[in-house]
């Protein structure tokens, strides 16, 4: 019987949410809701759903302390990429190394940094979403119902007619106001970068639509090559775009991926107190103070 992993994306360099994060203190870590970072809770997520065994955190080399730090006793599996190289390679990377044990898995990739309260309906999409892919051989994407025409998200359209998960039309990337406006009103689904998909069908997928990825990151793993020679790519664009293998999966859980630091601060229940803080000339200035 095939198994589900989960690979949660943890890279990223930290100038979102600057001056909280930075580069070696990226938005994933940083204390967020009762003392728990965003990764940490994306790891508790969906510890109901994947075995101990088959949790995996993938990240770059100045991340990777930090991260043990925090989830050593939780994912057992912490991939490192030697260079950043985007999602196309990190992806194609966890997914090559999955296939080496588990040739059957069905994969969950998850980025690190999204706010989801709503555990339980989140894991009812998951669920659905494992299901579908795990016997259909797509990719199948998680797309969140829009809430406003948002230009800071790329769009899906889809069959409307069909069942869900349903064939996707198009993936458009993040537009201007009056498109995002008509997207809304065509209820489009932003893309969350949740994607779930067997270990078989998604190598197969990347090495035919993107080789100029798959090829070197192969290379990387059996030893004959420079993980420097893989391209910094999104899946999005190596990937995504150019395959028809491809459904949605449109959900309505609560989600953000705390994209700057007024929402971070704002979900996380920021108030101003009172500290031993000397300012000289100074105003409108945000004090973290350290527990």
């Amino acid at each position: 019987m095939a198994q589900v992993h989960s690979v949660i994306l943890a890279g990223g360099n930290g100038d979102r949410l600057w001056p909280l994060s930075r580069r070696k203190r990226p938005k994933q870590l940083l204390p967020f809701i009762k003392h728990q970072s965003l990764l940490e809770q994306t790891v508790d997520r969906i510890t109901s759903l994947v075995s101990f065994e088959n949790r995996w955190v993938m990240t770059t080399q100045e991340h990777e302390e930090a991260i043990e730090k925090r989830i050593e006793d939780l994912v057992p599996h912490i991939l490192v990429e030697p260079e950043a190289r985007h999602t196309a390679g990190a992806m194609i990377l966890a997914a090559l190394m999955i296939e080496e044990r588990d040739p059957d898995a069905t994969i969950i990739f998850l980025p690190a940094d999204h706010y989801i309260p709503q555990t339980e309906k989140f894991l009812e999409f998951i669920n659905h979403a494992v299901d579908y892919a795990a016997t259909n051989g797509v990719i199948t994407m998680i797309g969140l119902k829009p809430s406003y025409p948002a230009t800071g998200y790329g769009y899906i359209s889809y069959d409307h007619s069909a069942s869900f998960p349903a064939p996707v039309h198009a993936f458009h990337e993040k537009p201007d106001s009056a498109l995002a406006q008509e997207y809304f009103e065509k209820d489009y689904v932003w893309n969350s970068g949740m994607f779930v998909v067997n270990v078989k069908a998604f190598l197969s997928i990347c090495q035919k639509t993107a080789p100029e990825v798959f090829d070197p990151v192969a290379h990387f793993v059996n030893g004959s090559g420079d993980y420097a020679a893989v391209p910094s790519i999104s899946i999005d664009y190596a990937v995504i775009e150019k395959t028809i293998k491809r459904a949605v999966l449109p959900a309505d859980f609560v989600w953000c991926d705390v994209g700057n630091l007024d929402t971070f601060l704002s979900l996380r229940g920021y108030k101003e107190t009172e500290q031993n803080i000397i300012e000289i000339d100074a105003k409108d200035n945000l004090v973290e103070v350290s527990d």
